[in-house]
């Protein structure tokens, strides 16, 4: 997209679309930093779970 187009439709948009598109963004930042999270976690789980059961667990990192 080229700055003109963007700078058109950025000109476009409502102030409620600013506030959707604000807390959209604050939506997904937050998303990221919980799946990030999630996946710290799921590592440590299947790492106490590998050294537990070695035999059993086949884990892909």
């Amino acid at each position: 997209m080229t700055f003109d187009k963007l700078n058109e439709l950025l000109n476009s948009l409502s102030e409620g679309d600013w506030t959707n598109y604000k807390e959209a963004s604050t939506a997904r930042k937050h998303l990221k930093q919980i799946q990030k999270e999630c996946d710290v976690a799921r590592k440590e789980i299947l790492g106490v779970c590998k050294t537990a059961n070695p035999g059993i667990f086949k884990v892909k990192e």
